[in-house]
């Protein structure tokens, strides 16, 4: 179903339709669930970091596989 143009143009439309409908929702939803909405922006927040420092090649330590031998390797670009 997912992968059917149709399917998602409909869910694409009735997103919209529902969003349009109920305009205050979301806003509601963070002033009624105060510490959900804290959590979900802190954990938002390290995963953009996690995000931010994966394109950043400075100091990369690669681990082997091999658990008999465990070697850990630092790389940098210095």
């Amino acid at each position: 179903m997912k992968t059917d143009p149709d399917y998602k143009v409909s869910q694409k439309l009735s997103q919209q339709k529902w969003t349009t409908n109920h305009p205050g929702y979301w806003k509601s939803y963070r002033e009624q669930y105060q510490e959900k909405t804290d959590r979900n922006r802190m954990l938002q927040t390290v995963r953009n970091r996690r995000r931010s420092t994966r394109n950043k090649p400075a100091d990369v330590l690669i681990a082997k596989m091999d658990v008999t031998k465990v070697s850990i390797y630092t790389i940098s670009d210095t």
